[in-house]
């Protein structure tokens, strides 16, 4: 049994070495197919939305007429039944291959244009995101009035003033 994404048309099929006959067992992939990545009897398929193009052909995929996306999809190999679809809404829009990263249990996504605002904390018990403690601005010395005036701490006015001598 070999599995082949036809990606143009949104199928995931198997074929049979033997007599090359195709069976379509998913006939609705929601994206262009790029990669896909067996694990323990599930597969994984990457989808990726597609791209902007000059050229007046269209693929069989564009005629489905639901929005497509990026994401991953997980099936199960031994009866062909979607588990579930992680969908990425932001930021990505096309996935060329998937990894396997053994062990890693809170995975993140960086990209040039935003720097990473959170650390994944990864513990035998748990995991979890952290961020940047919030530090409440210090009082500058100089602060600014409510009439928009600055002072710089009582005036000589507004302090006693010593006897003469």
């Amino acid at each position: 049994m070999a599995i082949k994404l036809l990606s143009g048309r949104g199928h995931l099929v198997i074929v049979d070495p033997a007599t090359g006959e195709k069976t379509i067992v998913y006939d609705r992939l929601p994206g262009f197919a790029h990669g896909m990545l067996e694990h323990r009897g599930i597969l994984f398929v990457a989808v990726s939305k597609l791209r902007s193009r000059k050229m007046n052909r269209t693929m069989p995929i564009e005629g489905t007429g639901e929005e497509l996306m990026a994401g991953i999809l997980a099936f199960e190999l031994s009866t062909h039944e979607l588990l579930g679809t992680l969908q990425i809404s932001a930021g990505i829009h096309e996935i060329y291959d998937l990894q396997l990263l053994p062990g890693i249990r809170n995975a993140e996504i960086q990209t040039s244009q935003k720097s990473l605002e959170h650390a994944a904390i990864d513990l035998p018990k748990g995991c979890f995101w952290a961020t940047e403690p919030k530090i409440p601005a210090k009082p500058d010395a100089t602060d600014t009035a409510d009439d928009g005036s600055l002072s710089s701490g009582p005036l000589e006015a507004d302090s006693p003033k010593p006897p003469n001598e």
